[in-house]
């Protein structure tokens, strides 16, 4: 095994909900990350296909940590 493998090995993906409280937890210092918050809640509340299509985007983006969360919706 390769040590990038092992490493691989060691890192999980984040659910969904753990990527909505990355967010939520960035929302109360970053207001960008307080408004990227309440679009998606209303958009769950006002456009289930859309969030359904945006759960489905993050769940695809397989995520390990925070900080690929925050390269995601910063780049």
């Amino acid at each position: 095994m390769t040590i990038e493998e092992g490493i691989a090995m060691d890192k999980r993906i984040m659910s969904f909900d753990e990527v909505m409280d990355v967010i939520r937890s960035l929302a109360r210092s970053q207001g960008s990350y307080g408004r990227l918050y309440y679009s998606i809640l209303e958009m769950k509340k006002n456009n289930p296909d859309e969030y359904a299509y945006f759960k489905a985007d993050i769940a695809g983006q397989e995520f390990t940590d925070i900080i690929d969360v925050i390269m995601y919706f910063e780049s």
